[in-house]
C-alpha cells in the first residue's frame, strides 16, 4: 500500500489567493489521448497544430513542447486541421465516420465557434488562401471546387465552369491565381479575379501524397512505385525516386526540402531531398529501428513532427539521427470509478485508488481543512476492473474484461482491505448494491442476486442480449435488453420469486442504461429509438402500474453508447452527459446546463450532495448536485500526482504535478505567475 499526498486541494476552501488577472487561461500540460489525426504549422509564430481522435485541437510552442492554446470542438475525432495565415482561425473537418461530418472554422486564440457548415462527405483536401480571405475544399464532384467567406462560411462564386474533381490546389500569395491537380491528370491554371480557366496542362495521373513548393514551381506526388518530381509549367515529371511502402511524404515550405518516411517490419526511414529545377538533390535518410510508421507527417525549417495513434507527436532534426518524444498523454488512465458515504475510488491498470475525505460525507459547508487519506493498491495489471458504491465505506470490484470472469471483492477505504465475496464465471457488465443484496449482470447475459454477507446466490435469470438490470418495485429487477422478433420490447420485468417474465411495452430498440427512482416510482432508461428513417439516443421516463408509459425527455440524433445518467433519489433531480456539450440538470420539468467542464462528461456517478463526471480525456469534473455548481475540475497524472481546478480561478497540486499546469493571461500566450493561483 502506498500512499498519496493528503489531497487537502478538494477540502480547502478558505487558505487561498485571489487571481491577480481577470480572466486566467489554465492548460494543463498533457497531449492527445487518442489518434493524431493531422498536424499544421504557423510559421510566423513557430506553432505547431495537432488535431486528434479525441476531438481536440492542440497548439503547442514548437521549441519547448508547451501548449499554448487548445480547443475541445467535439465528442467526435477531429480528422483534418488547416491553419490560415492572415488570421488567428484555425478550419477543422469533424466527422464520426459514418453520418455526420463538419467543417467548423474557430478562432484558435479565443477558443471562439466562426462558423460550422455540415458536408456530404469527406473533403479532398483543404486550403486557407493566404491572406486568409477564403477557405477551399474538394469534393468528388464535376464542380469539385467549394469556396467558403472565411468570416461567414457563407458560399463564393469564383470559377464561372466546370472543372472535374480536384485533389489538390495551390492559391498564389496574392490570392489572384488558383492551380488545380485533377486525379485524369491535368494541373489547370485559373484567373480568381474573373473565375476564368487560364490553361490546362497534361500530366501524370492518379498521384497521391500531393504537395506544392512555397512558390507553386513544382509539385510532388507518389505514382504507387515512386516519387514524383513535376514541372507545373509544363507538366513534365523532372525526377523520380523509388519509395517502396511509403508511410508518408510532405514538402517544407522553408527550405523546399521534400521529407518522406518509408517503413519495414522493423524500423521507419526518414529520407529527404532538395528540390531544385534540374531534379531531387542532395538526398540523405536516417534508419529509426524498433519503431512504428506514424499516421502523419509534417516538417518545417529541418524540424519533423510525426503523430501516432497513441496519441504522441515526436520531434526529428534533420541533421540527427534520433527521434525524441514532444508530447505524450500524461493523464492517468482511468477505467471506472465510484463515490461513497467516505470516499472515491478509481481502478486504473494495474492500481486501485482511494480518496478517504470528511468532503465525502457530503457536508462541506465551514470546512476549512479537511485531509484526506489516499491509497493505492496494486491489482492484476492484465485485467480491467469495475468498481461501484457498497454498504457505507465498501466497494464492490469485479473483472469487467478478459476470458475469464474472476470474482466480486469487497473493498474497504477505511481499512484498505481487499475480501473476495463470490467467484464469477463470466466477466461483468455491472454489480449494484441494495439493502444487504448485490445484482449482478455478466457478458453472457446472466443477471444473479447475490447475499451481501456471506456471498451466497439467491436469484438466477438468463437472457440474450441483457445490456443493464436494476431492483425495481421492492425486490424484482428491471432489465435492459436488445428488442428483437421474439422479444420485440427492450425492457423485461423479472420477478425474482416466481422468475416469471413480463415484457414491458416500449419503442426503443436497444436499453442499455436505467435506473429506478423508488421514491417517485419512476423508471428512467437510455437507450436507441428509430424515428423517420434517423436513429437518436432517447433518455425515458416510465411511469404506471406496469411502467409502460414512456415520455421522451431528451433525445439526441445518432448512437451514443457513452452517454450516462444519474438519478437524485432525494430531490428528484435527474442529471445526464447525453448530447456532448456538458453535463445536464432535468428539474421541475425542465433541463439546466451545469457549468462547463474542460473536457467532454461521459460516466456519472452521484452520492449525496456530490456529482461526479468521468470525462472522455480521463479528467473528473465535481459538481454540488444540490444546486448544479461546478466545485472542482480534477486531474490525476499517470505518475499518480494530481491537480485541482476550482471554479474561482484557484487550483491545488501534489508535489510534482506543478510542471503539467501552465497559466496564461486570458486570451493572450502571456505566462503568469503560479504562485498566485496555487497553494502546495
Amino acid at each position: 500500500m502506498r500512499k498519496l499526498m493528503p489531497l487537502i486541494l478538494i477540502m480547502c476552501f478558505t487558505s487561498v489567493f485571489s487571481a491577480s488577472a481577470d480572466v486566467p487561461r489554465f492548460i494543463i500540460n498533457s497531449g492527445h489521448t487518442d489518434a493524431v489525426s493531422s498536424l499544421d504549422y504557423l510559421e510566423d509564430e513557430s506553432l505547431l497544430f495537432s488535431g486528434s481522435n479525441d476531438g481536440m485541437i492542440k497548439v503547442w510552442n514548437s521549441n519547448t513542447g508547451e501548449i499554448k492554446f487548445q480547443l475541445q470542438v467535439s465528442h467526435m475525432p477531429v480528422l483534418k486541421i488547416e491553419v490560415c495565415n492572415g488570421k488567428p482561425y484555425v478550419a477543422a473537418v469533424i466527422s464520426d465516420g459514418i453520418n455526420a461530418t463538419n467543417l467548423a472554422v474557430y478562432n484558435w486564440q479565443t477558443g471562439d465557434l466562426v462558423f460550422r457548415n455540415r458536408l456530404a462527405e469527406m473533403p479532398l483536401f483543404l486550403l486557407f488562401s493566404p491572406q486568409g480571405n477564403f477557405l477551399t475544399y474538394g469534393k468528388t464532384d464535376w464542380d469539385s471546387l467549394v469556396f467558403l467567406d472565411t468570416e461567414t462560411g457563407k458560399p463564393l462564386n469564383l470559377l464561372s465552369e466546370g472543372f472535374g474533381i480536384v485533389s489538390s490546389a495551390f492559391i498564389s500569395n496574392s490570392e489572384k491565381t488558383l492551380l488545380t491537380y485533377n486525379n485524369s491528370g491535368s494541373i489547370q491554371y485559373w484567373d480568381l479575379a474573373n473565375g476564368n480557366r487560364k490553361t490546362k496542362i497534361n500530366t501524370a495521373a492518379n498521384l497521391e501524397y500531393i504537395s506544392f513548393t512555397s512558390n507553386g514551381r513544382y509539385m510532388t506526388g507518389y505514382s504507387g512505385k515512386e516519387l514524383l518530381l513535376i514541372d507545373l509549367l509544363k507538366g513534365n515529371i523532372i525526377d523520380s525516386i523509388s519509395a517502396a511502402a511509403l508511410s508518408g511524404t510532405v514538402v517544407d515550405q522553408k527550405n523546399d526540402k521534400l521529407v518522406w518516411i518509408t517503413k519495414t517490419a522493423r524500423e521507419i526511414i526518414f529520407n529527404s531531398a532538395l528540390i531544385t529545377g534540374s531534379g531531387f538533390t542532395n538526398t540523405d535518410e536516417t534508419v529509426i529501428r524498433n519503431f512504428a510508421a506514424p499516421a502523419v507527417l509534417l516538417s518545417s525549417g529541418g524540424r519533423i513532427f510525426t503523430g501516432y495513434d497513441s496519441g504522441a507527436i515526436y520531434k526529428k532534426n534533420s541533421w540527427s539521427d534520433s527521434i525524441d518524444l514532444f508530447s505524450e498523454n500524461k493523464l492517468l488512465e482511468i477505467h471506472d470509478f465510484a463515490i461513497n458515504d467516505t470516499a472515491l475510488a478509481i481502478t486504473a491498470p494495474g492500481k486501485l485508488l482511494s480518496i478517504s475525505s470528511i468532503f465525502f460525507k457530503n457536508n462541506i459547508s465551514g470546512i476549512s481543512r479537511a485531509e484526506a487519506a489516499s491509497n493505492v493498491l496494486s491489482i492484476d495489471n492484465s485485467a480491467t476492473y469495475g468498481i461501484s458504491s457498497g454498504n457505507h465505506s465498501d466497494f464492490l470490484l469485479w473483472e469487467s474484461d478478459g476470458t475469464t470472469g474472476g470474482s466480486i471483492r469487497i473493498f474497504n477505504s477505511e481499512t484498505g482491505d481487499i475480501n473476495e465475496l463470490a467467484l464469477m464465471s463470466t466477466p461483468l457488465v455491472s454489480a449494484g448494491y441494495k439493502n444487504g443484496r448485490i445484482l449482478t449482470l455478466d457478458r453472457n447475459g446472466e443477471c444473479r442476486i447475490i447475499n451481501y454477507s456471506d456471498g451466497t446466490e439467491q436469484f438466477k435469470y438468463a437472457s440474450f442480449g441483457l445490456r443493464a438490470v436494476d431492483f425495481i418495485d421492492g425486490g424484482n429487477i428491471i432489465a435492459g435488453r436488445n428488442s428483437s422478433s421474439a422479444l420485440p420490447s427492450p425492457l423485461l420485468h423479472i420477478n425474482t420469486r416466481t422468475g416469471e417474465t413480463v415484457p414491458v411495452e416500449d419503442s426503443n430498440l436497444l436499453t442499455f442504461d436505467l435506473e429506478y427512482d423508488e421514491l417517485t416510482r419512476k423508471l428512467y432508461t437510455l437507450g436507441f429509438e428509430e424515428r423517420g428513417g434517423i436513429m437518436r439516443t432517447v433518455l425515458k421516463q416510465h411511469t404506471g402500474r406496469s411502467h409502460d408509459r414512456a415520455e421522451t425527455i431528451l433525445a439526441v440524433p445518432g448512437e451514443d453508447f457513452s452517454a450516462s445518467f444519474a438519478s437524485d433519489t432525494d430531490s428528484s433531480k435527474l442529471f445526464t452527459s447525453l448530447g456532448y456539450d456538458g453535463v445536464k440538470m432535468l428539474y421541475w420539468g425542465g433541463f439546466t446546463s451545469l457549468e462547463k467542464s474542460l473536457s467532454i462528461p461521459k460516466k456519472l456517478k452521484l452520492e449525496g450532495t456530490l456529482l461526479a463526471s468521468l470525462n472522455h480525456d480521463s479528467s473528473f469534473t465535481i459538481f454540488n448536485s444540490s444546486n448544479g455548481s461546478k466545485i472542482m475540475d480534477l486531474f490525476i497524472f499517470s505518475d499518480l500526482s494530481w491537480a485541482a481546478l476550482l471554479s474561482d480561478n484557484m487550483f491545488y497540486v501534489s508535489a510534482g504535478a506543478e510542471k503539467y499546469i501552465t497559466v496564461y493571461d486570458g486570451n493572450t500566450d502571456r505566462e503568469l505567475r503560479k504562485t498566485e493561483y496555487m497553494i502546495k
